[in-house]
C-alpha cells in the first residue's frame, strides 16, 4: 500500500474518532481550519485569517491564504448533501445545490474546492466545475 494511501486510513480513523467524540455539539459541522498554501501544521489556516463571511458569495472574505483542491463528484445524495472523492479515496461532503450542481447530471464531474476541516469530517466549500 502506498504511503499515501495509509495515511488516508489513518485520517479515516481519526475522522471517525472526532465524530463521535463530537456527538451533539452544535458546531460539529463548522470548519473551524482549513488548508492552506504553507508546509506540515502551517498548511492549517484557522477562519479568523479568513476575514467575513461575505453572504452573497457564500464563502469567507479572503481567499488568499487557502489552496483550491480538485476532486471528483462521487455522489449526490439530495441538493443538500454530496459528496466529493479526493485522492486515496478520502471523501468531503459538499451541498450540491449551492455549487448548482444536480443528480443525475454532475456525478463524475472534476470539481475544485476548498477543503475545512468539522468535527464531522472533510468539507468542500465554494466548489465550482473545471
Amino acid at each position: 500500500m502506498p504511503p499515501g494511501a495509509i495515511a488516508a486510513d489513518e485520517v479515516q480513523r481519526n475522522i471517525e474518532i472526532c465524530r463521535t467524540k463530537a456527538g451533539f455539539r452544535r458546531d460539529r459541522t463548522r470548519s473551524f481550519e482549513w488548508l492552506g498554501e504553507g508546509n506540515g501544521l502551517r498548511r492549517l489556516i484557522h477562519e479568523d485569517q479568513l476575514g467575513g463571511w461575505n453572504d452573497t458569495i457564500r464563502f469567507w472574505q479572503n481567499t488568499k491564504p487557502l489552496l483550491r483542491m480538485q476532486g471528483v463528484v462521487s455522489r449526490i445524495h439530495a441538493p443538500q448533501a454530496g459528496e466529493i472523492e479526493l485522492r486515496w479515496g478520502l471523501k468531503a461532503f459538499f451541498a450540491p445545490a449551492v455549487a448548482e450542481m444536480a443528480v443525475g447530471r454532475d456525478e463524475n464531474r472534476l470539481v475544485s474546492f476548498y477543503l475545512g476541516f468539522s468535527y464531522e469530517g472533510l468539507r468542500a466549500w465554494s466548489v465550482q466545475p473545471v
